[in-house]
């Protein structure tokens, strides 16, 4: 059985859709040797949504709501862990469309992974309430994968969001860093390719091992200790700026800078009917 990942930020609104999917096919435990909340459920697809397919079924697994993939936290382990070493056919990462400015640092992250991903565009309809216009077509094509508008609690374009996950599993992802070319870190995400391709021509999920690396990851040390090293020299020559050497900071810097750059680009906001820039959006939301 074909089995796909939900991944997001916590408050994103996919326990929601994973309840939707999965209606009462649906088990619920603990993960492994941890006392983290474990969602299971099956979605069983119609076959005339699918070229005629029958009897087609998908495993759902939730996996806990987070911030980030760098595994500091239970939650941030397990769900580090189930994409790089579980390989689910599809991840399908629901974003908040009145957050994206935060939801999308997690997307940045998903997307170094080899794993077909979907990104769920989520609570649409509160967004748009809220004078919050999301253009999906654009945000594709930033992104490199399939973006669909939905609304979990209304059951808004679930099916289509389905379809698009069936068909992304049919076909093969190696991951993007969306960061790689960021002036702060293009040298040593470069180097840190280049000595991983070195090391072992078919290791997976390059783009993100690259940047663990650069960032000096506890995990990527250990299991790459004399490239981790090499980069750690290269870092300590980089000239202290802001970050004071810094490197997880400077990733993270790096990550919010791209999706600040571009979110004009896909992202309209009014005020009574009125296109505004983001900062006269947020200034009306200021209730003095």
């Amino acid at each position: 059985m074909i089995k796909y990942a939900l991944i997001g930020n916590q408050n994103s609104g996919k326990t929601t859709l994973f309840n939707a999917l999965t209606g009462s096919h649906a088990q619920v435990g603990n993960w492994p040797g941890v006392t983290v909340e474990k969602r299971e459920g099956v979605y069983s697809y119609k076959s005339n949504h699918i070229n005629g397919e029958e009897n087609v079924q998908a495993t759902i697994v939730d996996l806990p709501g987070i911030y980030s993939l760098s595994p500091y936290s239970p939650e941030e382990i397990i769900s580090r862990n189930f994409l790089i070493d579980e390989h689910p056919d599809v991840c399908i990462n629901i974003v908040d469309a009145t957050n994206l400015e935060r939801n999308l640092y997690l997307t940045t992250q998903v997307l170094e992974i080899d794993v077909p991903v979907v990104v769920a565009v989520n609570m649409i309809d509160a967004a748009y309430k809220k004078g919050i216009e999301v253009n999906t077509e654009k945000l594709q094509e930033i992104l490199g994968v399939p973006v669909i508008a939905i609304s979990a609690l209304r059951g808004t374009n679930l099916d289509d969001l389905m379809i698009l996950a069936y068909q992304a599993s049919k076909k093969q992802r190696l991951g993007k860093s969306l960061i790689a070319n960021d002036v702060s870190i293009k040298e040593l995400y470069d180097e840190s390719e280049s000595l991983l391709k070195k090391e072992n021509h078919e290791i997976g999920s390059l783009a993100y091992h690259s940047v663990k690396l650069l960032e000096g990851d506890d995990e990527e040390v250990k299991n790459h200790y004399d490239i981790a090293m090499k980069i750690k020299e290269m870092r300590e020559e980089i000239p202290l700026d802001v970050f004071d050497g810094d490197f997880q900071g400077k990733v993270a810097d790096a990550r919010f800078r791209f999706i600040t750059s571009h979110i004009n680009d896909f992202v309209t906001r009014r005020v009574d009917g009125k296109e505004v820039t983001t900062f006269e959006y947020e200034l009306s939301l200021i209730h003095i």
